[in-house]
């Protein structure tokens, strides 16, 4: 469990706000937001626009770490039905 916080932990540090990721990063990734006419109310002082790049950052990572779990549930399921008793 410990390994799982401490990658999410990575996955936040990369969102607009330095916080988890949110379903504006969502709308920003997909394009359905766009940051010019978005508020700029990120940041330290409250005057950082979104971060398209940040918010990209923090979806691939978590984007691998599933991928990461899905491949090792996958190599875990093929090891318990290959094994010929």
């Amino acid at each position: 469990m410990n390994k799982f916080k401490r990658k999410v932990a990575v996955t936040e540090s990369c969102s607009v706000a330095g916080g988890p990721l949110a379903v504006t990063d969502a709308n920003v990734v997909l394009g359905r937001i766009i940051p010019r006419y978005f508020p700029q109310i990120f940041g330290a002082t409250e005057d950082q626009p979104l971060d398209v790049a940040a918010s990209r950052c923090a979806f691939e990572e978590l984007t691998n770490m599933v991928q990461g779990i899905h491949f090792a549930v996958f190599i875990i399921d093929f090891s318990n039905n290959s094994v010929t008793y």
